[in-house]
């Protein structure tokens, strides 16, 4: 699996730009780092929460790779509008507008880079907004 997805265009491009303007080696084997996010069922009615607006941080990568498991899951992406962003918007201010919406099935791979991995904001919608969005 890793060598696929160090093959990808989009990775191998994103990496050499990112190493690039940092001054690193650009011929550096990639290092992979792993996190789990596991969005609970959170009560009797089997609804599970979100996760909310957010930019990964920059210690997580070039990119950022979401692996639908289980059941289907939406995120969804916005301009962000608030300047530098490293990690979870804690500005309880305007709600963001979502400009894109994805929903993964199990399985899904949804890979980010350039644009949606640096300059977006995402969340992980909650079954709850779910609902009454639609």
């Amino acid at each position: 699996v890793v060598e696929w997805l160090e093959a990808l265009p989009a990775v191998q491009r994103e990496v050499f730009e990112g190493r690039s303007q940092r001054g690193r080696k650009t011929d550096r084997p990639l290092e992979w780092r792993l996190t789990l996010n596991r969005y609970q069922v959170r009560d009797i009615e089997a609804r599970r929460a979100g996760f909310p607006w957010h930019r990964d941080i920059e210690a997580n990568g070039a990119s950022t790779m979401i692996v639908g498991l289980g059941t289907a899951g939406r995120i969804q992406f916005a301009e962000n509008t608030e300047g530098e962003l490293d990690g979870m918007k804690y500005d309880a201010g305007e709600e963001p507008e979502p400009c894109v919406d994805v929903t993964l099935a199990p399985g899904d791979l949804l890979v980010l880079t350039g644009k949606a991995r640096w300059d977006m904001i995402h969340r992980v919608v909650g079954e709850d907004e779910a609902a009454a969005a639609a």
